[in-house]
């Protein structure tokens, strides 16, 4: 469910369809489920995925806002929809699978939504407050420090050209590990944006039309250059 709501609502949102929606979504439902997924019942599944993909969208539009640099999103993703699954294990927990998975005790807390009352929600609130406290007072340190030494990102020059390591950037045909934007085709007008080095930018044919396909500068360049040494260039955002 979690998968689905992304998926078709960045698309709605976004106006075309992404794969890195429906990973993300689907993670984004497992962590709001993990907390209570032995004590509550399929159909608060249900409920718990959907609201949890709502929480994912809603924490990317606001790390945008603040321009928090998170590509992964992996705070939004953990954080917010681990934070929803807490909140949603203090409504949703059903008595008879808290006490079968955890103590047999009459009257132990429960989802609020399910008759338990307060206790379990401001239990997991608490818990909430706790997570973010220690993840805060351990990691901001080190965050701080890594940008204090300007460890912490790359120049804003390689985060325009796109960057990768050494290990992958580099081929024994080329000595370029740089990238800059290719020729315009109509791969990058449509919204994916060709990247290939300045090396072999240079080596394409101006025969070549400029508005073909990413597939034929391929098929150019392979005639030129080794499988490897192909797949290093045009892998840089393909």
């Amino acid at each position: 469910m979690a998968a689905l709501t992304t998926l078709f609502g960045k698309r709605i949102m976004s106006g075309h369809w992404n794969v890195t929606d429906v990973c993300n979504g689907l993670l984004g439902g497992f962590a709001a489920i993990t907390a209570g997924c032995s004590v509550v019942e399929p159909w608060a599944a249900i409920i718990c995925g959907f609201v949890s993909a709502i929480v994912l969208i809603g924490c990317n539009k606001l790390a945008e806002k603040l321009k928090y640099d998170d590509p992964l999103e992996a705070a939004q993703l953990h954080g917010g929809c681990g934070a929803w699954g807490l909140i949603f294990t203090g409504l949703f927990a059903k008595e008879e699978f808290v006490r079968e998975v955890y103590t047999a005790d009459a009257g132990r807390p429960h989802g609020l939504l399910m008759g338990g009352g307060w206790n379990l929600l401001a239990a997991q609130l608490v818990e909430i407050v706790v997570i973010a406290g220690w993840v805060s007072a351990t990691m901001g340190p080190l965050f701080y420090l890594l940008h204090r030494m300007k460890l912490l990102r790359i120049s804003a020059d390689d985060e325009m050209a796109g960057w990768t390591s050494p290990a992958t950037a580099a081929s024994p045909t080329s000595t370029t590990t740089r990238t800059t934007p290719g020729p315009t085709t109509a791969a990058s007008r449509s919204g994916s944006s060709p990247i290939v080095s300045r090396q072999v930018a240079d080596d394409v044919p101006s025969s070549i039309d400029k508005t073909i396909s990413l597939r034929t500068i391929a098929a150019e360049l392979s005639s030129r250059y080794s499988r490897k040494s192909c797949a290093n260039i045009l892998a840089k955002r393909v």
